[in-house]
């Protein structure tokens, strides 16, 4: 686990940071550090060095102005040139690909996928609701056509969402968010994705009891922020005229969320609903829990700002990128020779490669708000801390009060803490 900086939850409120709906589509790039010079090849050397092709695609890169929509700004990242059509099928939309929990796993919620006769990506943070257990599949990986492969997978759900007998997979439109891929290859905690789920239950659908990612992001009352986010940013992969859109820098609430990039236009365009979605899920639930708590969001009145200070911390992020250095990954999950981990001088990120060229790359900034605001779970039992305690029953009596809807677990343990 990285070392973090702990953010005491008081200052919630003062850092949830908004903006009106609206969009900036300029095609004039965003002005951003010049790329460093490429180091000569030494004389007879037999091997570029590791994530040379990288480099040399995000050499050509250039961003775009931001996009805004409520908490949300994506700065496009696009190339002057269309690069060469790609041979990797995108698994969006769930097409030409199979999922199956292993009779003997390598790992405790491992899973064999798949793919057809194409050689198919499938992304780190894809959501799947099955099996006995629902998953999150951990990194990136290329899959060769006509294969089935063993990967590493988190569990998406709560002890209590295990069930007796499996079900088929579906993979869901949402990938998870930028919080939940990185500390996933950074701890591989098997409590990570349900203790983000505890804290949005809330959110969930009358009658729907699912302790899982799928009950939450199918939420009806998320989906209306989300569905306001995604019809603004449709243009994202069209944003730059006359360009090849392949990624894009994704600020949230005033922080730096994740970069993510692909090869290709047309990979980008395939993601492009999941990736968004999972942009967008964190930032919605934010602004609903602001709403009922009658809390402004400071910036939400004043755009402007809110874009200039966005803008200068992509640029920063877009800089840091064109430093990079690459390591080749050699987890038991890396399966393919062009498997990275990307070391900028703050942050991380994973690269994965095809026949010498960029797949897919993604990094996230360090963010130790939300590593304090999820790093527990809701449930205040489940330390035997007085000061965990204290802070569980204020959290459930608040909602109690909100008039929002707790779960029977959640009213019991709320009547046991009050009789202490």
């Amino acid at each position: 686990m990285k070392r973090r900086v702990f953010v005491h939850a008081a200052i919630v409120a003062v850092l949830w940071v908004g903006a009106r709906p609206g969009t900036s589509q300029a095609d004039d790039p965003v002005p951003v550090p010049p790329a460093p010079p490429a180091a000569p090849a030494a004389p007879g050397a037999p091997k570029a060095k590791p994530g040379a092709f990288a480099q040399e695609f995000i050499a050509s890169l250039k961003m775009g102005p931001g996009i805004q929509s409520e908490q949300v700004i994506l700065f496009p990242l696009y190339l002057d040139e269309v690069p060469a059509p790609f041979a990797v099928h995108p698994t969006a939309g769930g097409d030409g690909i199979a999922f199956d929990e292993p009779a003997k796993p390598r790992s405790k919620e491992s899973l064999l996928v798949k793919v057809g006769p194409v050689p198919t990506l499938i992304l780190g943070g894809t959501m799947l609701e099955g099996g006995f257990r629902d998953r999150m599949v951990i990194n990136d990986h290329v899959i060769a056509p006509g294969t089935t492969l063993e990967v590493d997978a988190l569990p998406a759900s709560t002890t209590k969402g295990r069930r007796k007998a499996a079900t088929p997979f579906r993979m869901l439109a949402a990938l998870a968010p930028p919080y939940l891929r990185e500390e996933a290859t950074s701890s591989n905690a098997r409590t990570l994705i349900p203790r983000f789920v505890s804290h949005f239950l809330e959110f969930r659908k009358d009658g729907d009891l699912r302790e899982s990612f799928a009950a939450v992001v199918e939420s009806e009352k998320l989906g209306e922020f989300c569905f306001v986010c995604r019809r603004a940013m449709a243009s994202w992969p069209k944003a730059v005229t006359g360009a090849s859109v392949v990624g894009g820098i994704a600020v949230v609430r005033g922080r730096v969320q994740c970069l993510e990039l692909f090869g290709t236009n047309d990979l980008l365009a395939a993601y492009f609903e999941s990736v968004l979605r999972s942009m967008s899920f964190a930032a919605a639930a934010v602004e609903l829990r602001a709403q009922k708590a009658g809390v402004p969001i400071p910036g939400k009145d004043v755009p402007e700002k809110t874009l200039e200070k966005a803008t200068i911390a992509a640029k920063e992020l877009f800089g840091r990128l064109r430093q990079a250095s690459y390591l080749r990954d050699a987890s038991d999950d890396a399966k393919s020779d062009d498997a990275y981990r990307v070391k900028l001088p703050e942050g991380d990120g994973r690269m994965i490669g095809f026949g010498g060229r960029l797949v897919h790359l993604s990094v996230y900034p360090n963010d130790p708000f939300e590593y304090a605001l999820y790093n527990q779970p809701l449930d205040p039992l489940s330390g035997d801390d007085d000061e965990g305690s204290r802070a569980g029953l204020a959290e459930l009596a608040r909602r109690e009060a909100q008039g929002s809807r707790l779960t029977e677990a959640e009213k019991r343990l709320l009547d046991r803490l009050r009789n202490r």
